[in-house]
């Protein structure tokens, strides 16, 4: 069994809050006792197809859509905001996805022991994907940001909230200047989920404003924050690390793919750099503030990874998400590109290309290994966008001997 086929997470908004709030839910709101304990939300858009689960409390469901998620263009931002002005008015009353649940021994209860105050929660799903899991806005009765906490429910999304605690208290001794990290509140067991708790970051009150040259000075720290070492990558633990993905995919074209990518660099015999990453660190997990570029969602940090890989993620992510025909080109170019996104960190044009195809080789593993394809994320098709660059790489080979 895959570590996405045992246990599924949560496929609507009944069923999340379900999870949530065991003890008692009811399956009419008129129903409910409208007790101190009773919790009202409403799934938007639908309660099948919840992205979002805010509490049906106007002034509360304002200040959740507002922290839900940080608007990366203008188009975004006025929507939330009009939306959250809205829900302010009680439009939210008017949608059908209502659900009524107990507080009683809920995850609140849960949250409150953390804070030390009581709580109440707005969820935040997205879209579909495999690490899909509930993100809890943890507001005070009054609708402050008290916390956000990240709820494992399966196999996949337990170790990625078990991994990011990890990571916030690696982080937490690192001598960091430029990058912002939240502060770990807690990692618990509660019923059959892992809850991962940490501080909130001041994230919509930064804008959209971007600073390139900020934003690749925090990656090189975030890089450089577990030391660096260099290494033939054929003696390194990241090479050991790509074999046991192989081991893992149960897709035998994406493993074969990958292990042909690998043998690429053997043959090279390069050294590499070897630091840590995000993991993640694309325009929607970052702001920049003042001097300081706050960056979250951590689930994905590693050490012992080519330095360079946040630069590459960041400048080849959002490629996944064009078109089909621009998808499949997209790897062979960010070979093309690496050594200007790389220059003054990986000075060799070569070198630079096979930092590159290391990270592809890495995205690819994550996205085979998670079962990305099978929620159709744009880019989870690892064959569509690598079998080029492995075919392009085979080619010059064959030319240049």
């Amino acid at each position: 069994m895959s570590v996405v086929e045992s246990k599924a997470s949560p496929s609507g908004g009944r069923a999340t809050v379900e999870r949530l709030f065991p003890h008692r839910l009811a399956t009419d709101p008129a129903s409910a006792s409208g007790g101190p304990e009773s919790r009202s939300f409403v799934a938007i858009p639908s309660e099948a197809n919840a992205r979002l689960i805010l509490p049906a409390d106007p002034r509360l469901a304002a200040v959740a859509l507002h922290r839900a998620r940080r608007p990366v263009n203008r188009r975004s931002r006025v929507t939330t905001t009009a939306v959250s002005a809205l829900l302010r008015l009680g439009a939210g009353r008017l949608l059908p996805g209502r659900i009524q649940a107990d507080g009683t021994d809920s995850i609140e209860t849960l949250l409150a022991d953390v804070v030390r105050s009581p709580v109440r929660i707005g969820i935040f799903l997205g879209p579909p994907r495999a690490n899909r899991k509930p993100v809890l806005q943890v507001l005070s009765p009054d609708g402050e940001l008290l916390a956000i906490a990240k709820v494992g429910t399966n196999p996949l999304t337990a170790r990625l909230a078990t991994a990011e605690a990890e990571a916030l208290r690696l982080l937490a001794a690192a001598p960091l200047r430029h990058t912002v990290v939240p502060t770990l509140l807690g990692l618990h067991t509660w019923h059959d989920l892992v809850v991962m708790v940490q501080s909130p970051l001041p994230i919509w009150e930064q804008g959209m404003r971007d600073d390139p040259a900020l934003r690749r000075r925090a990656m090189l720290e975030i890089a450089t924050s577990q030391g660096v070492t260099r290494l033939p990558w054929s003696d390194s633990e990241h090479r050991r690390a790509v074999d046991l993905t192989i081991e893992r995919i149960t897709e035998p074209v994406v493993a074969g793919l990958i292990r042909r990518g690998a043998d690429h660099v053997l043959e090279s015999a390069r050294q590499v750099d070897l630091g840590a990453w995000h993991g993640d660190l694309t325009a929607w997990n970052l702001a920049c503030a003042g001097d300081q570029v706050l960056v979250w969602d951590w689930e994905r940090f590693s050490t012992g990874v080519p330095v360079g890989f946040d630069l590459l993620h960041h400048h080849f992510l959002p490629s996944l998400k064009g078109e089909p025909s621009a998808r499949a080109g997209a790897g062979a170019a960010l070979l093309d590109d690496s050594p200007g996104l790389l220059r003054g960190v990986v000075d060799d044009p070569e070198d630079a290309r096979t930092v590159a195809l290391l990270y592809l080789l890495e995205i690819g593993g994550r996205f085979a290994v998670d079962g990305q394809a099978r929620t159709g994320t744009a880019g989870g098709d690892v064959v569509e966008w690598l079998r080029p660059v492995i075919d392009l790489l085979d080619r010059r080979k064959a030319t240049h001997g």
